[in-house]
């Protein structure tokens, strides 16, 4: 079985879990079909439909 491991790196992420792997997928049956564009495309989905963010604005007082 062929998987990708997933990771993130940011500021401020503890030293831990800095580029440590986060979660793997195993790839489509397809994969060594695969352009290097769609590959990153797939990967790229599975990163987002994986992975919650978010975000807000505060004004400081």
């Amino acid at each position: 079985m062929k998987t990708v491991k997933f990771n993130i790196s940011c500021v401020g992420l503890c030293a831990d879990c800095d580029s440590a792997w986060l979660f793997e997928e195993e790839v489509p049956e397809d994969w060594d079909n695969m352009t290097d564009d769609e590959r990153e495309e797939w990967a790229v989905g599975v990163f987002r439909e994986t992975i919650q963010w978010g975000w807000v604005a505060e004004d400081e007082n």
